[in-house]
């Protein structure tokens, strides 16, 4: 090569496909005492040794969390209107046949709905007492039905498969709101119910 001459050779690198460290973070989460409503983690993709997509994407984790928080945010949104929209059209069915509609139980209602995200879309119903009923199934019989009494008081009515019997096991009976996740946990039907 004559003088000033450069090799192009000599500044082309190998291609480097980039990797996760074993120290990328398992989890990056939302602080539930910063935003209660959420509450505990909300899980960052970390790729499982692959750089992450939002590392790849040029953001941060945090980004991630807001992504996702924001996407949630609007699914849960979207539920919250087309319930509402539906309760007020059985309040106005309910008038039109002289149903009872009971203030208590869509106050009871609503705290279930809002209590916790990523509640899957229920059937509701107004009762003949006025109140609502709130019903999730699924293919397999599975079956959550809750009656908002008010006050606090849910009728409940559990269907759940239970794996090692061939007889689906059923529960019903009355619990106070603030502990009805708990019972539904307990019967393991928090996915169809949460999602």
């Amino acid at each position: 090569m004559g003088a000033g001459a450069t090799d192009s050779r000599a500044f082309t690198q190998p291609e480097r496909r980039l990797t996760a460290p074993p120290a990328w973070p398992r989890h990056v989460g939302w602080n539930q005492a910063t935003d209660p409503k959420w509450g505990g983690f909300i899980e960052a993709e970390v790729g499982g040794g692959e750089v992450p997509t939002w590392v790849a994407r040029g953001q941060t984790a945090i980004d991630e969390v807001l992504i996702e928080q924001a996407r949630r945010w609007l699914i849960e949104r979207t539920l919250i209107e087309r319930l509402f929209a539906w309760c007020a059209e059985l309040k106005r069915r309910g008038a039109e046949e002289g149903l009872p509609w009971s203030s208590v139980s869509e106050e009871d209602f609503w705290a279930f709905v809002v209590s916790r995200p990523g509640l899957r879309e229920p059937g509701v119903v107004l009762t003949d007492q006025g109140n609502l009923r709130a019903i999730w199934h699924n293919a397999a019989g599975e079956q959550v039905a809750l009656e908002f009494r008010g006050f606090g008081d849910v009728l409940f009515v559990l269907f759940a498969r239970r794996p090692s019997a061939s007889r689906m096991a059923r529960a019903v009976g009355t619990g106070e709101l603030s502990r009805i996740a708990g019972k539904i946990a307990a019967d393991g039907l928090t996915e169809l119910v949460y999602g």
